[in-house]
């Protein structure tokens, strides 16, 4: 039941949302005034409405985090909570991942980012066409979740024009404060209302509804009015006071009572335990917002109670519970944490050393509570670092430039109170352009911006510098002796960091598997990195930014094992990606499935495959893909080879098409993606007999594609286009020749394939002695069927034209 003011406002509600001309309400409100009891029992009401969908999402204090508010969401983790009984859940699970440091240039230039996007599919997938959001606490939302809940206002197409309003309860009156509006359009279909704190008269009402039947004399609702402000939170507290506790009876010495002798008191029903629950509850304020009994003990690991204090003050009304404990009311927390007096630092000390190793990935919160334990200025770099850290990961996966704006001046604003002012304020800015020039893809400029960054600084920081040092080195071009360096670099600080820094020694050892394998062609040394994270993934329990983790090494799976065995961890990452509507690494790993589709021969499965990755393109638009090009080279391919290779003749048009298609996509830089494309291209030419183009390709190919590069990969290849090419022009002497430096000569790629590229080996020689001449198809399929094929990946590998598809293994 709701008091005859929140009856009133709820009827307002209800006609607004049942037209058509407004989409948002904005409801404010003093804290205590009975908002979210007025809301509980709206969505009650609503639930039962046909053709309806809620959705509750309530704002934290203390969230920072890019989508933190949505990610932490009570109802979205939890379907049933103890505190609301709204009962309300999204239907799955928020994976609270980031974003692992490889995908940046992919991050979302216009609505929001990809990590989010399986909200939206949810929302899409809804059968029903009126979708309601709650927007509880709006004020405490982080600015890329207030985006997020305004783009699928603002954008009707988002949702395949569903009929979406939008119910915000904020405690500031005005509204445009909170909201961040700049469309004329949205302002004026906004509604706002406002309860106010209840007065005299409807003390007793509320009173009634909270479950007391008590007579109250005009001074006693006096009383109640005086002690709990008005505030509904506090009146329950206050007549337990009153009418169980008995501590009017106490308070004969005629000592000032107010809400803080209240609960002072009240921590009596504790009975002997009384300083074993004021520690409980005093440890508890020092978190900003909601808390776990798991923090609660490392914080109190002297008390064997924990738990049961922490039920027992929720039974007591000092605490919420839903799926973690949060304080009733602010001033409740605030009573106990001006009791932390003179041990504040240590407890922040103690937290902070918790989510370092519970939660390491955390940095913004890791330095915010070790900047409260530093009274003496000790930890300067350290939390420097920290703050550097979320603001990379912040530049990597925040859609809102807000968000970003934000934690810049957080960070600024610990620069501006520090002696070392002028040295943080340099580095920082050296860092901040370095992000914001990779993001815009200028890598020569990040490079830049990163070696005028001193090594004066945590261990931390530094491992960060050098990590984003080697991922801008590994997109600026093809410069191995360079990667080479800030690979060494990287290395050499690792062991330092050690796994007590779990996610950056997780990031770290990612990049530098990534740059092993894919760019420096030492893919032993990239596999004994994948046995290292992989077996401590498997120790960490399924934490979710690890097994996300796990599925990225499933989806690069090629690039350590054989195409027989990576294709099933390969198909399982499509499905994961897939289910959590992670769509940029969906995209990915679709283009990799493909590409090791191709190298199976299974080339109508393998189109399959890349034409989905390229409706996800069309599907999205608010989403930037990154080198889309990757997945025409496997669709050209896979159609070219599909008649090729499978047993109909090629004609003049198809391999003219073909031709023509390869060409369309290659943009003549010193890229993975068009080395390979020319590759491709060169072996065409050399099918169509066209020499000319052919010799011109190669020379594009080693002067400028590949001009500083040292890859054993490519030179395999360009030493066999040579070879096929003599091979075609019967040089028999000179095709032997090319053969003989070529057994020595195998690629550190193939090294998994190393038996079935010996028996090509071993068919080349032969054709070539008997100096066999035939088309370039039934060349093509003799070196095939004389190489003594075992499986399925020796009809891509053992043949005369060496063709190569293209996979994500730098991102």
């Amino acid at each position: 039941m709701l008091s005859s003011a929140q009856e009133e406002i709820k009827k307002k509600i209800k006609d607004f949302f049942n037209g058509d001309q407004v989409n948002i309400v904005y409801l404010s409100g003093e804290t205590g005034s009975g908002k979210t009891f007025l809301v509980d029992n709206y969505l009650k009401e609503i639930d039962n409405y046909e053709d309806w969908k809620t959705y509750y999402i309530e704002g934290k204090s203390g969230d920072v985090s890019a989508y933190s508010t949505i990610i932490q969401s009570e109802s979205v983790n939890s379907p049933k909570t103890e505190v609301t009984g709204r009962g309300l859940s999204l239907g799955f699970r928020i994976l609270e991942i980031f974003n692992i440091g490889l995908s940046s240039t992919s991050r979302i230039k216009e609505i929001f980012d990809s990590k989010i996007d399986f909200f939206i599919t949810t929302l899409r997938k809804t059968t029903e066409s009126n979708i309601l959001i709650i927007a509880d606490s709006f004020e405490f939302w982080d600015e890329s979740s207030k985006t997020l809940i305004m783009a699928i206002i603002n954008h009707k197409k988002i949702l395949d024009h569903k009929k979406v309003k939008l119910l915000i309860i904020a405690n500031e009156d005005d509204s445009s404060k909170v909201m961040n509006l700049n469309s004329r359009t949205l302002f004026n279909s906004v509604k706002n209302l406002r309860l106010s704190l209840p007065n005299s008269d409807e003390i007793e009402e509320i009173i009634k509804l909270l479950g007391y039947n008590l007579v109250l004399t005009n001074e006693e609702i006096e009383t109640i009015m005086s002690l709990s402000g008005a505030n509904i939170d506090f009146i329950r507290i206050v007549i337990e006071a009153l009418y169980t506790d008995g501590i009017l009876e106490i308070n004969k010495d005629g000592s000032d009572l107010n809400l803080n002798s209240i609960l002072e008191h009240r921590l009596k029903i504790f009975g002997s335990r009384e300083a074993d629950a004021k520690d409980v509850l005093k440890a508890s304020s020092i978190i900003d917002g909601e808390f776990n009994t798991n923090e609660i003990r490392f914080l109190c690991s002297e008390n064997n109670d924990v738990d049961n204090l922490l039920h027992e003050s929720y039974t007591h009304l000092f605490l919420k519970k839903g799926r973690k404990f949060a304080f009733s009311n602010s001033k409740i927390r605030d009573f106990f944490y001006e009791k932390v007096t003179g041990t504040q630092a240590r407890f922040h000390f103690q937290y902070s050393k918790y989510l370092q190793k519970n939660k390491p990935e955390n940095y913004f919160s890791r330095a915010l509570h070790l900047s409260l334990a530093d009274d003496e200025g000790l930890e300067t770099k350290e939390i420097f670092g920290l703050l550097a850290l979320a603001y990379c990961r912040n530049m990597d996966i925040s859609a809102d430039e807000g968000h970003q704006v934000r934690i810049n001046v957080m960070l600024n604003h610990y620069i501006n109170n520090n002696d070392k002012s002028d040295f943080l304020k340099t580095d920082f800015d050296h860092l901040s352009r370095a992000c914001e020039y990779y993001l815009s893809q200028n890598y020569k400029e990040s490079y830049q911006k990163l070696n005028q960054i001193s090594t004066s600084h945590s261990l931390l920081f530094r491992s960060e510098v050098l990590r984003m040092k080697l991922l801008v080195s590994l997109m600026l071009d093809l410069d191995t002796p360079r990667i080479e360096r800030d690979t060494q670099a990287l290395c050499a600080v690792l062991d330092d960091i050690g796994q007590e820094e779990a996610e950056q020694w997780a990031q770290c050892n990612f990049a530098l598997f990534s740059t092993y394998t894919n760019k420096l062609g030492q893919f032993e040394r990239g596999k004994q990195i994948v046995d290292k994270l992989q077996s401590f993934i498997r120790k960490q329990n399924n934490r979710p930014f690890f097994e996300y983790l796990g599925r990225v090494l499933d989806r690069k799976s090629f690039l350590f094992d054989s195409a027989e065995i990576s294709i099933a961890p390969m198909r399982d990452s499509v499905v994961y990606f897939k289910a959590t509507g992670d769509y940029l690494q969906y995209y990915f790993a679709l283009c990799n499935y493909g590409g090791i589709l191709i190298v199976l021969n299974q080339f109508e499965e393998a189109s399959a495959q890349i034409e989905a990755a390229l409706r996800l393109i069309e599907e999205h638009d608010y989403i930037k893909f990154p080198s889309i090009e990757k997945n025409y080279n496997n669709l050209f391919l896979a159609k070219f080879l599909s008649v090729f290779r499978g047993g109909e003749s090629v004609t003049k048009q198809i391999l003219d098409e073909s031709i023509m298609n390869f060409k369309a996509k290659i943009h003549y830089v010193p890229t993975e993606k068009d080395a390979v494309m020319l590759i491709n291209l060169a072996n065409l030419y050399l099918i169509n007999r066209n020499y000319q183009d052919y010799d011109s390709t190669i020379n594009i190919l080693k002067h400028k594609i590949l001009a500083n590069t040292v890859d054993s990969f490519y030179e395999y290849h360009l030493t066999n286009l040579e070879l096929a090419k003599n091979i075609l022009q019967c040089n028999w002497r000179d095709a032997e020749n090319i053969l003989g430096d070529s057994k020595d000569n195998l690629p550190n790629f193939h090294t998994k394939n190393e038996d079935k590229l010996k028996n090509r080996l071993v068919a080349l020689d032969t054709l070539i002695k008997n100096k066999l001449i035939l088309e370039p198809a039934e060349l093509d399929q003799w070196v095939y069927e004389n190489s003594n094929p075992k499986d399925e990946s020796s009809s891509f590998h053992c043949r005369l034209f060496l063709f190569s598809d293209l996979q994500f293994s730098s991102l």
